[in-house]
């Protein structure tokens, strides 16, 4: 309120000022002592807000990664390759990834055989899981922006219980104005992506500020071949480019594979899928100082946050391996006996 007021005046007293100049405009003293004070502060203004002013561009890269069977070509975190390892720790595979429901690479299977045939040629499909990630990143955004663009992420463990809730503006209140794209807008978008019409949510939105446009390159090439994808959602106070491209396919699961007690033979034909995701935020520099930039920001910071508390395989291999420690430290009632009568020190064994 005191800044409107302030601007108010200034515009009052500067209007004032170009009104006397005008008036006396035939006085050489008037227009020489007054043209350059002007253009100075003409440069000035430009100089603060281009040169000097303006919210920084942010911009951050990690790994995202997708560990598959070779020989059926369905990834670890699916329902039928979960129950078909030998393993009871199988559940590892999908834990702290984003889920919205069951794995839509099997329906793809039925619909697009031709993208998993030939394992000669298509080894590691690592074409339809680029093509995946790019689809889970939409499905992603769509979920935590479904209602409102200003919707508040809230996610915390404070070891007693862990608390999440996604949704609803921070204010209480839903933006008036907003773009809003439907199921059939984002399929239209999706255009080229081989998941665009396999829904996991067949009522599913995505809300982004007013005029805002969203636009999706689908990596190139066939099932198997390296790529570059991008998604961009843009408006007139900042940008926000979404950038994936193919970095290693690999026949190994790594870690994982000692975690789950597999051994080297059971884990032959398991294979990772790597992708580097790279973020960048650009911010309009000519409206750093608008009253709806804060807002726009906020947004921005959040989105990218989000995406990578959620993609980030370094911060999920920390929690992964987190759980495992503690499953040793603390197993179940079940193992934990186990344990108990397989305990052979010198405490429990009886005396001749």
């Amino acid at each position: 309120m005191k800044s409107t007021v302030a601007l108010c005046l200034f515009v009052a007293l500067t209007a004032s000022a170009f009104w006397f100049v005008w008036m006396n405009r035939a006085s050489e003293k008037i227009i020489s002592s007054t043209l350059p004070i002007a253009v100075a502060a003409i440069v000035s203004v430009f100089l603060a807000g281009l040169v000097f002013g303006g919210e920084a561009d942010y911009e951050t890269v990690f790994p995202v990664c997708y560990m598959l069977d070779l020989e059926s070509k369905l990834p670890l975190d699916s329902v039928d390759e979960m129950n078909k390892l030998p393993t009871e720790k199988s559940m590892i595979f999908g834990s702290h990834r984003f889920s919205f429901g069951p794995s839509p690479v099997p329906e793809l299977k039925k619909l697009m055989p031709n993208l998993f045939a030939d394992p000669a040629k298509n080894e590691f499909c690592r074409n339809v899981y680029h093509h995946l990630l790019q689809r889970t990143l939409i499905d992603y955004l769509a979920m935590h922006y479904m209602g409102s663009w200003k919707a508040e992420a809230l996610l915390f463990n404070v070891g007693s219980i862990g608390f999440g809730r996604y949704g609803g503006a921070a204010s209480g209140d839903t933006p008036h104005k907003q773009t809003v794209l439907k199921v059939a807008d984002l399929e239209k978008v999706l255009d080229g992506n081989w998941f665009s019409r396999i829904h996991r949510w067949p009522s599913m939105q995505l809300c982004l500020p007013p005029n805002s446009k969203l636009a999706v390159q689908v990596p190139a090439g066939g099932p198997d071949d390296n790529g570059n994808g991008e998604i961009r959602i843009s408006n007139r106070f900042c940008t926000i480019t979404i950038s994936t491209e193919t970095a290693l396919p690999i026949r190994t699961i790594g870690e994982y594979r000692v975690m789950a007690g597999l051994s080297d033979s059971q884990a032959y034909d398991l294979a990772t899928n790597m992708y580097l995701l790279r973020v960048r935020i650009h911010y309009a520099r000519w409206l750093f100082g608008h009253p709806e930039m804060k807002a726009h920001k906020e947004w921005a910071t959040q989105m990218v946050n989000e995406i990578k508390n959620q993609f980030d395989e370094q911060l999920i291999w920390a929690l992964v391996k987190d759980d495992d420690l503690r499953s040793h430290l603390h197993p179940p009632e079940p193992l934990r006996q186990r344990l108990q009568e397989a305990d052979i020190s010198p405490k429990n064994q009886k005396k001749p």
